[in-house]
């Protein structure tokens, strides 16, 4: 909210030099509370050597993954992984800033509503989505959730007629806030039953990276689509990307279990 809101807001008032100064300064808050913070209290043993360091925290998570769920398997999970959350990502990208100041909107204004407003939306998201887990299980909260997120973009062509209306500005960051955070307890309970209990933390890492990096891909190019195309047809594009996630998805439903990163049968 501190970056985003407030140095936002800032930057109607004060150049972006001095913004970005008192953002510098604020992260000496955090450098100073981890610095402070006192180590836990862990028992580390050390591999004999570098390469079974190597062998036993880069080699062995992927191997294991790979022999847990077979090569077809493993490489379509990932494919999945890699695809799903590009609605998401694309937008989050580098062109939704440029499309809002388009729009006629302030930057107190996409500051306040987009990151005040609509991070406690997403808060709300997330308990819905965390419900959802809990009461209708992993892959039908997430199939669910991605659709939605997906369609919200939609949400971005009724704000293109809009201009500088707040009301339906909030509106959309609403949908589309709520949405995402409806996907995100979904998503890390669906990597979690992926991994193995041997090697959680690596094989976490490695996937929740591959999540985000096909739509910090599209994102990269999404200003040269929209000269190309207009905003109306990069939002319908984002939207269409959901259609190969939901078919693998389904092909990955009755084959993956929710427990423990076992295959099914």
């Amino acid at each position: 909210m501190l970056a985003g809101a407030f140095a936002l807001i800032m930057a109607d008032h004060l150049a972006w030099k001095w913004v970005y100064v008192a953002m510098a300064a604020a992260m000496l808050v955090p450098i100073i509370a981890n610095l402070a913070a006192r180590e836990p209290q862990v028992d580390r043993q050390s591999a004999p050597s570098w390469s079974e360091a190597m062998r036993n925290g880069v080699v062995d998570p992927f191997a294991d993954f790979f022999r847990r769920y077979g090569t077809k398997l493993a490489l379509l999970a990932l494919l999945f992984i890699l695809l799903f959350k590009i609605p998401e990502q694309a937008i989050i990208g580098g062109i939704i800033s440029p499309f809002y100041r388009d729009m006629g909107f302030s930057l107190t204004a996409i500051g306040a509503i987009t990151k005040i407003y609509g991070v406690w939306i997403g808060i709300v998201g997330v308990f819905v989505g965390g419900a959802a887990v809990a009461r209708f299980g992993i892959k039908p909260s997430l199939l669910a959730a991605i659709v939605a997120c997906g369609c919200s973009n939609l949400l971005y062509l009724w704000l293109m007629h809009h201009h500088g209306n707040l009301a339906v500005l909030t509106v959309v960051i609403s949908g589309e806030n709520f949405t995402l955070g409806v996907l995100g307890p979904p998503t890390v309970a669906f990597l979690s039953s992926l991994v193995s209990r041997q090697h959680t933390a690596t094989q976490y890492a490695l996937l929740s990276s591959m999540v985000n990096l096909p739509g910090k891909l599209l994102g990269f190019f999404a200003g040269g689509i929209v000269m190309a195309t207009g905003y109306a047809f990069y939002f319908v594009l984002t939207v269409l990307a959901v259609a190969p996630a939901v078919v693998l998805m389904l092909w990955l439903w009755s084959r993956l279990r929710e427990d423990a990163g076992q295959p099914a049968g």
